[in-house]
């Protein structure tokens, strides 16, 4: 539960604030591979804890929050637990992915361009 509590923390924070302003002039081509990596990293985010209910709960497991069942067990739905099963895993590899870009662009403005974006990330701007 805190898990979605902050995720949906970042996207109204997201949502309401935009995103911020590039420190440099970069080019247009970088900039949409911004965007897209960061709109793919919070729906990857989102996507997995989602699938992973419905992998449990199609698969005939009751939903639990600290001992207290939220959701009894259900007849088993075999594809929808499939469908669940797949969209979790494949998450996993798109959010390994995703932060590999995002680490090594992060890297490469902090050592080649040398503008400043990861003191901003790290909220040291």
């Amino acid at each position: 539960m805190s898990y979605f509590t902050l995720l949906y923390a970042t996207l109204i924070w997201r949502i309401k604030e935009g995103a911020l302003p590039a420190t440099s002039a970069m080019p247009k081509w970088q900039t949409a591979i911004a965007h897209i990596t960061h709109g793919l990293l919070l729906l990857a985010t989102l996507a997995m804890p989602l699938s992973g209910f419905i992998m449990s709960y199609a698969g005939g497991r009751a939903i639990s929050f600290f001992e207290f069942e939220l959701l009894s067990a259900p007849e088993k739905t075999p594809w929808l637990a499939d469908a669940g099963s797949f969209v979790h895993h494949s998450s996993v590899l798109i959010i390994v992915v995703i932060l590999a870009l995002h680490i090594a662009a992060a890297l490469k403005h902090q050592f080649v361009d040398k503008d400043g974006m990861l003191c901003r990330m790290l909220g040291k701007s």
